[in-house]
Order: C-alpha cells, then structure tokens, then sequence
C-alpha cells in the first residue's frame, strides 16, 4: 500500500538517497536541499510504502513576468520514483495529488520540463508554454492550467525560476 504525505526533516536523508539513486548522480538531492532554504518551496510530498521513501515530488515558486506586471505560478520539480518501484502508479500518484494541493493553494498554472508523452497524461501541454522564455524553452517546457484561460490571459512573458533550479 502506498502513503503519499508531506515531506518532514526526518526523511530529508531519504529523500537524498533516492533523487541520488534515481537520477544516477546527486545534483537533484542538492537543488531539493537549497529550495528548502528558500521561500520558495511550495509543497514537497513523499510516497511511502511498508515505511519507506519510494517517491518525492517537489513544487516550486515561479515568477512569470510580463509587460503588465508578475503573476505567480509553480514550478514541478524535481519528482523521483525509486527505479524498482517504476511503472506503478507512484509517480502518477504524486502528481495528482501534487497538483490537488496546488488548486487548493489556488495557483493558477503549473510548469514542467520533461517528457511531453508522460506529463501529457495529466493535462500539461507544450503550446501552454509557447509564449514563455526561459533557459528551458522548447519541446520538453510545458504547462498545466488550473485556472482556465490563464495561459491566454498571460501573454508573452519570461519565467523566473527559484535559483536552485536555475542552469
């Protein structure tokens, strides 16, 4: 059975262990470390099973700054699912509720980079993202409305991420 929960000091070494072992290096591990010293970080939950970390996903901060002004909305990154425990349902699980929260905390977008096929499952889509300049710009930037119409609405405007997850 898995536990999907709020992160807690006590799983912060967990949680390394696993971005370090997912992502085959520790850069992910670090820039979770540093979103937490900022007030930045928005949510980042843990899925559990028989007691242990089995995913994180993290969400971010993210400014989106245009002609008229800054809206806020929030960044997906990074999410992890330990490699043995891939392809059931962890991952997918975490998003959903990752993103329940967020409609809850009532923002208005969300933004991704990663697998248009995957991220596409759950609502996000590249032409979201077209008028929107980032270091990350391209086929693999994505967003999710949680407030219709908001992309429309934005216009043209570049994001700025939580320096953590700056390149």
């Amino acid at each position: 059975m898995i536990g999907i929960r709020p992160e807690s000091p006590e799983d912060f070494d967990y949680i390394d262990e696993l971005l370090t072992t997912t992502f085959g290096q520790p850069d992910e591990a670090q820039v979770v470390r540093k979103l937490r010293e900022t007030p930045d970080l928005i949510l980042a939950l843990i899925a559990e099973s028989h007691g242990g970390v089995v995913g994180h996903i993290a969400f971010s901060r993210l400014a989106a700054v245009t002609t008229g002004g800054v809206r806020q909305l929030a960044c997906l990154a990074p999410m992890a699912v330990r490699p043995d425990r891939q392809r059931k349902g962890i991952g997918a699980a975490l998003i959903r509720r990752g993103l329940e929260m967020l409609r809850e905390k009532r923002f208005p977008a969300v933004i991704v980079v990663g697998d248009p096929v995957y991220y596409g499952r759950f609502g996000f889509k590249v032409e979201s993202a077209a008028l929107l300049e980032c270091p990350y710009s391209g086929p693999y930037l994505q967003g999710l409305e949680l407030k219709t119409g908001f992309f429309a609405g934005l216009g043209a405007a570049r994001l700025d991420f939580s320096p953590p997850l700056m390149p």
